[in-house]
């Protein structure tokens, strides 16, 4: 079979969406996290919230976060909302491309790739990347304070964020022959630090 991301009952997947005409393809950032009480409603409009609080002030005004799908397990038949937001970036300047993104790194309890995620913040200004592709100081340190408080208020709404794994069967190439790879089904795992690469990365789909 495929490889299909496990969302057990108790879990959510939040989807942020982003346009504007900084952003004329668009842009989709993820994440998974545990909910309590309540419904994709309500913890879309609480990941919204602490969007607005503590993100949205890096952003250009190009850059306008459209709003937030969460999708609650199980995968099959769980529930999902989504909650408009509308709001754009407060830096005016000159944009960097859109495929350009500050990249913020999932880091938890457990090594290796299955205990790391990435997620891809656009909305750069331009004169916030270097010349070699580095974060320049201030807006460096202003996404390791923001994301760092983000991460707080989401487990102060009791939605801390987890790392979503897949599994199942793929194939690869070993020389020249296909080979199966069986990856087994993961308990999601949670995401203990969010932390922000001095480099800056590249999406190709949000540019072309």
């Amino acid at each position: 079979m495929p490889l299909e991301l496990n969302l057990p009952a108790g879990f959510y997947q939040a989807t942020l969406l982003y346009g504007g005409a900084g952003l004329p393809r668009g842009a989709a950032m993820t994440f998974g996290g545990s909910h309590g009480a309540g419904s994709p409603t309500t913890a879309a409009t609480a990941i919204n919230t602490a969007w607005t609080t503590h993100i949205r002030a890096l952003l250009n005004s190009g850059c306008t976060f459209l709003g937030t799908r969460v999708k609650f397990g199980p995968m099959d038949d769980g529930p999902f909302a989504y909650v408009a937001a509308n709001l754009a970036g407060t830096r005016a300047g000159s944009a960097a491309p859109p495929n350009t993104a500050a990249l913020i790194r999932k880091s938890s309890s457990i090594g290796g790739r299955q205990g790391t995620g990435r997620m891809y913040q656009p909305g750069l200004l331009e004169n916030e990347v270097s010349d070699i592709g580095d974060l320049t100081s201030t807006p460096f340190n202003e996404y390791k304070t923001a994301y760092t408080a983000f991460l707080g208020a989401l487990n102060s709404v009791s939605l801390p964020m987890y790392l979503l794994h897949s599994w199942g069967t793929y194939t690869k190439l070993s020389g020249n022959d296909p080979v199966f790879v069986t990856v087994d089904i993961r308990a999601p795992t949670e995401v203990l630090a969010l932390t922000v690469d001095s480099k800056v990365a590249t999406q190709r789909r949000r540019l072309r």
